[in-house]
């Protein structure tokens, strides 16, 4: 069985396992798999890099979860203008003018939480719904911590992202 097999079984039966991820990969098949399987996912990313996001898998369940209305807060550190943006970025752009698709740049506020619970570090993650998360503690290598059902770390994550957010 493959990593992303493996980890659409997690995801599916929304299991309690705690599980890593490395590589672009990984990070993309963890992702994919909170957009195929939940309703509302908040990203913090860099620019949502194409060496993650235009993964084929990552992009169809990107444009299923778009096209179905489900909800999408995402904080770059950084926008990238139209000629530097990943697929993935362009194709969430394109659904921002509705209530559910919201794209902004993180704020040092924000950055200064980030700060506070993960001991001085800055760590890109994803939450869906009340239950999953991904914390990259690796940017270089993709290397992430993730759970597809831990309420108890993913709602401090998304009330971190909710506060500086909305």
């Amino acid at each position: 069985m493959n990593y992303r097999n493996a980890v659409e079984i997690l995801a599916s039966s929304k299991d309690k396992m705690r599980f890593d991820n490395k590589g672009q990969e990984h990070a993309a098949s963890v992702i994919e798999m909170m957009f195929k399987y939940y309703d509302e996912v908040r990203m913090y990313s860099g620019n949502m890099n194409a060496d993650v996001t235009d993964n084929q898998y990552f992009m169809q369940a990107l444009n299923h979860f778009l096209n179905n209305n489900k909800k999408l807060y995402i904080f770059l550190d950084d926008i990238p203008n139209e000629e530097n943006q990943s697929n993935a970025l362009k194709k969430i752009l394109s659904f921002e003018n509705q209530d559910n698709v919201i794209v902004k740049r993180a704020s040092q506020d924000f950055i200064d939480e980030l700060r506070t619970i993960f001991n001085g570090e800055v760590y890109h993650f994803a939450v869906a719904d009340d239950k999953a998360y991904r914390v990259e503690f690796d940017a270089e290598n993709y290397k992430a911590s993730c759970s597809y059902n831990k309420p108890e770390k993913a709602q401090i994550l998304k009330s971190i992202f909710d506060n500086n957010f909305f």
